[in-house]
């Protein structure tokens, strides 16, 4: 049930990543340099920012409408038409419900790791479903972004088909602005970069989750031989403390009684050393038949 709480937490942390990523008014910059997208739709590169200003702002919901006019061509005309505003009207929606789903699970995932932590539930069984999570995403990243590159067509179709009920989607390159704004390989490209700084981001706070959860098992160690000592130590004061030490493998039991975690009273060994030997390794069939022979050292 945690892991699964765990996983639902996480992927409240990768919808916010991939808005940063969405809306990085340099991503776009960069996009454009390297397509050349201004002269391709015919715009001058001022016209374009304006329309993208336009287009962030209405998936922000910090508009109403798509409203921009610009030269285009020679032609001053206005830049999306009624398709292409249709469609981002299922845009806007879509991105602002899986914003809302990120906030609530971003929440979600704080509140359930303050109690995780605060409420007395064991650290590292917190940290191992963590890491078990995060290799689990980090695997159906590795999947999604292999797909993607490989056969990016058929990967962005799909998401089409997964999260829009309309055809509106389907734009014309020759004379759709949208499309040539934000072509197949704008989109691959943002796909790709999602991919690779989400699995950096996972790596990276797998690092920090298994440092956290070794220093964790390292100290919980401390304590219990801090414990340890405490008891012997009170075992003294009241007077001798005498333990009894077992250790068996599968050639030597040994047993040993000190006295006061100092003295030596006894330490006595049982080798099945020569019996192996015989058999050049380890020999299974002998184990039974010796087994009960260490017993008198006992």
């Amino acid at each position: 049930m945690f892991g699964a709480l765990r996983g639902v937490c996480r992927a409240g942390y990768y919808i916010k990543l991939r808005e940063l990523l969405w809306l990085f008014q340099s991503f776009f910059k960069k996009e454009y340099e390297k397509l050349g997208t201004a002269a391709e739709i015919g715009m001058n590169r001022e016209d374009l920012q304006r329309a993208t200003d336009t287009l962030l702002d209405y998936l922000k919901d910090k508009r109403d409408d798509l409203f921009v006019q610009a030269n285009i061509g020679g032609q001053e005309r206005e830049v999306f038409n009624e398709r292409e505003t249709l469609h981002m009207v299922d845009v806007k929606n879509l991105y602002l419900w899986a914003m809302r789903i990120g906030n609530g699970l971003l929440i979600l995932a704080v509140l359930f790791y303050l109690w995780a932590f605060f409420s007395g539930q064991d650290k590292r069984a917190v940290l191992g479903g963590y890491l078990q999570g995060n290799f689990i995403l980090l695997g159906i990243i590795a999947v999604l972004g292999i797909y993607a590159a490989i056969d990016f067509n058929s990967f962005w179709t799909g998401f089409h088909h997964i999260f829009f009920t309309n055809d509106l989607w389907l734009l014309d390159p020759r004379t759709d602005i949208l499309i040539q704004m934000v072509p197949e390989q704008f989109f691959f490209d943002l796909v790709m970069r999602i991919v690779v700084v989400s699995a950096g981001l996972i790596a990276a706070l797998m690092g920090i989750a298994q440092m956290a959860k070794k220093t964790q098992e390292g100290g919980e160690g401390g304590m219990i031989l801090e414990e340890n000592n405490q008891k012997l130590k009170a075992l003294r004061e009241r007077g001798h403390a005498v333990i009894l030490g077992i250790e068996t493998s599968c050639d030597e039991t040994a047993a040993a009684v000190i006295r006061d975690g100092r003295i030596v009273c006894s330490n006595v060994l049982y080798t099945q050393i020569e019996i192996h030997a015989k058999y050049g390794g380890l020999c299974r069939k002998s184990h039974p038949a010796t087994m009960w022979r260490s017993c008198p050292i006992l």
